[in-house]
């Protein structure tokens, strides 16, 4: 006789699921101040059952020391004839900014450009003459709201990566640059760090920008299909937005500069000039526009000049400066000087300066006057070859980019500088 068999007793399979595997939220979450984790909690539990177990042992547990992880060096000095390296990657917490050195309150002493392809932001220092490069694409990021995970770090900072392009940027000291588009970050350079200080702040794209006073100035812009002529301070310290009355007309693309009054030292104005007034035919801005902080008011001065000199020159985000004297010094697109007088009102060639070469193939990135008086200026070849040989006394002392004595992080990039001290000769083509 045979066994009877059973019927099987089957159970549905479960998925089998790893606990060990920690899943990465977006943004991270910060843990409630006394909620115990679940380590902690598995800890406590299995305490209470050794001494229920046995009451006589003696147990003490002493939590391990966090371990101090030492900051990477993001921004190395370049000597001269080395090779540039890459900055190490900052996904960690960056190193505390109050141990670091402070940063001076003089005006920034460096030009850069951001290499689009690289993602990198090179940095020429005007006193030690070298090359710095730091990798944005591995810069640590701030949330003012969120505590960042990794993941979210990097979402976050790819956002802000594609943003750049079309965002202003503004250095207001030796350490610090703000960039205002998209987001309004505040950049450290010695961390490499951007911390997020808002976002859609400005109202407007494509500003004409100016820095005095821990102010940044935005002065009218793009907005949808047309030109506005709005006006907007941001104040570094107190972190608050004003706005300023409206331009007379707007200077897309224009130059502006934070100047002290000749009369009353203790009162600042701003000069804007150049760019357009209008996209429905690129129409440019034929007039400089003063605004009086004490009048608290523009001014509008039409551009004049000798009658020889025809047409206009033009003035495309072009480098505008207030020299010694309280003259201000501009550089048109054909590399030609020229100073204002405000009290006087009058546009004219600047006599005894170098004119610079073509000027009209280089788009010019950023741009400072140097404590020696020189015009220091990063640009970008705009595919032709550039001919510095007739600056060649000029930048003697700033190797040219392709000087084997210093090396450069692209080649697509140069740097220019001008001896703005007067000589007893014409401008000479």
């Amino acid at each position: 006789m045979g066994q009877k068999s059973s019927k099987a007793q089957t159970t549905p399979k479960r998925r089998s699921v790893s606990f060990n595997v920690k899943r990465e939220p977006a943004f991270g979450i910060t843990q409630v101040p006394g909620r115990k984790s679940a380590q902690d909690k598995l800890i406590s539990t299995n305490v209470e059952r050794l001494l229920r177990e046995q009451p006589n042992l003696n147990i003490q547990y002493s939590p391990q020391p966090a371990i101090k992880r030492k900051p990477s060096k993001t921004l190395q000095q370049i000597p001269s004839g080395d090779k540039i390296e890459d900055s190490q990657s900052t996904d960690k917490k960056p190193k505390s900014l109050e141990t670091l050195e402070p940063a001076s309150s003089s005006p920034p002493s460096f030009v850069y450009y951001i290499d689009e392809a690289t993602h990198a932001l090179c940095i020429l220092d005007s006193k030690s003459n070298t090359w710095k490069k730091n990798m944005l694409k591995n810069a640590h990021c701030t949330h003012p709201t969120y505590s960042l995970s990794s993941f979210g770090m990097s979402v976050l900072r790819d956002e802000i990566l594609a943003s750049l392009h079309s965002s202003a940027i503004i250095p207001v000291d030796n350490d610090t640059i703000h960039i205002v588009g998209r987001f309004h970050l505040e950049y450290k350079i010695t961390v490499n760090s951007f911390k997020i200080l808002g976002e859609n702040s400005l109202k407007f794209s494509n500003p004409t920008v100016c820095y005095g006073d821990k102010r940044i100035y935005f002065l009218s812009g793009e907005k949808g299909d047309g030109y506005i002529n709005a006006c907007v301070e941001y104040n570094v310290e107190t972190k608050s937005w004003i706005s300023l009355p409206d331009l007379p007309a707007p200077h897309v693309n224009g130059s502006a500069v934070y100047l002290q009054d000749s009369k009353n030292p203790n009162n600042f104005k701003l000069a804007v000039i150049g760019g357009f007034s209008s996209n429905q035919s690129d129409q440019m801005n034929q007039n400089i526009s003063i605004f009086d902080f004490d009048e608290y008011k523009w001014e509008t001065i039409p551009l004049s000049e000798s009658p020889s000199e025809t047409p206009l020159p033009t003035f495309i985000r072009a480098p505008f400066i207030q020299e010694d004297d309280e003259t201000l010094l501009i550089l048109d697109s054909e590399g030609i000087f020229y100073e204002i007088d405000v009290e006087k009102q009058k546009l004219q060639r600047a006599y005894g300066l170098y004119a610079v070469r073509d000027m009209n193939k280089k788009r010019i990135i950023s741009y400072q006057k140097t404590e020696s008086n020189h015009l220091l200026m990063a640009t970008k070849e705009r595919k032709v070859v550039i001919n510095l040989q007739f600056l060649a006394t000029e930048t003697e002392d700033l190797a040219a980019p392709s000087s084997p004595q210093r090396k450069k992080p692209s080649s697509d990039y140069s740097d220019i500088k001008v001896d703005l001290n007067r000589k007893k000769f014409n401008n000479v083509l």
